[in-house]
């Protein structure tokens, strides 16, 4: 058995599938479609600070175009599936609504956040240290 095989015994699944059915706040134009994103890796981690560095450069940006910046950099890998529209538009990066790409996100978010509650338990209350980690065997 392949360390990835073992590895996934002890994690939950890495991928969610969601619908978004949302209309645009400057457009009007009424998007809909089904999306498949993925817990990112430290490789994708890291393509998506490479990808917001591109954007971002070493221009001074305004903070609504760092965070548009930020958002499309991470959902350009962490989605693994999107309707045509998505694809077409360039990952969100050619659209006018805002609010559709800033739905899509939260999507991202809110599933990265569950998986980590089910790893680690409601962090309010589960309060780890490393070494307790490394005593359980969950590394």
């Amino acid at each position: 058995m392949s360390f990835e095989e073992k590895f996934k015994k002890y994690i939950p699944p890495t991928t969610n599938f969601f619908s978004v059915d949302i209309r645009g706040d400057t457009t009007k134009y009424h998007y809909t479609g089904d999306f498949t994103s993925k817990i990112p890796t430290m490789k994708d981690k890291s393509l998506i600070g490479r990808h917001k560095g591109v954007l971002n450069s070493t221009l001074e940006l305004e903070a609504e175009v760092l965070i548009l910046h930020h958002v499309l950099s991470y959902l350009k890998f962490t989605i693994v599936e999107s309707p045509t529209w998505w694809k077409e538009s360039d990952s969100g990066y050619d659209l006018y609504d805002f609010n559709v790409i800033q739905k899509i996100y939260d999507e991202v978010l809110a599933f990265e956040q569950e998986w980590q509650k089910k790893i680690w338990g409601d962090p309010e209350v589960l309060q780890l240290t490393d070494k307790d980690i490394e005593t359980t065997g969950n590394t």
